[in-house]
């Protein structure tokens, strides 16, 4: 390369390919879903193979890009929060929030309350259909533990409140 100027140093000694540009959109595909998506790795790679009709079955191995799917996967997880604030924020994220629904697609986190300095920190979850039942429930459970709480963020107390209803307490499903 002389001033910028560009020439030809070595011709290729092979054809040009047309499926390339085919083969980078769907290597694309199969990492962008694996970023979105918790869908298992095979499933994934195996759906997207098949929309291409057999074209690139020699090309695009699994065993090959396993790797590269796991990175794009890690990569778009969110990092551990540090504090209970943080926390409570991975909830509002919209990036985030299809990750923290139940079963019916519905949210369970309810908010963040603060305090103060004497008050301490908490994050509210509750069950869709036992929010309904805590109105008219006449009986309620409550349990507090320190043995079975996240490690990260730090927290002193994951502290329990179920209702009872039909003779049962904790989470009513509905019929």
């Amino acid at each position: 390369m002389v001033e910028n100027l560009l020439y030809v140093k070595k011709v290729h000694n092979h054809p040009e390919d047309p499926n390339f540009m085919a083969l980078i959109l769907l290597k694309q595909n199969i990492l962008l879903r694996c970023a979105r998506e918790s869908t298992p790795h095979r499933i994934i790679f195996d759906e997207e193979m098949s929309k291409t009709n057999g074209l690139h079955n020699g090309r695009l191995q699994y065993t090959r890009f396993l790797k590269t799917m796991e990175r794009a996967r890690s990569d778009a997880q969110l990092k551990i929060p540090t504090t209970m604030l943080e926390y409570a924020g991975c909830f509002n994220d919209v990036r985030y929030t299809h990750l923290f629904l139940i079963y019916n697609g519905q949210n369970m986190y309810r908010g963040y309350i603060n305090g103060g300095p004497d008050g301490g920190e908490a994050v509210i979850f509750i069950s869709p259909a036992l929010e309904n039942l805590l109105t008219s429930a006449q009986e309620l459970h409550i349990d507090a533990t320190f043995k079975s709480r996240p490690a990260q963020p730090a927290n002193d107390q994951l502290f329990i409140i179920m209702a009872m209803y039909m003779d049962h307490s904790g989470v009513y499903r509905g019929g």
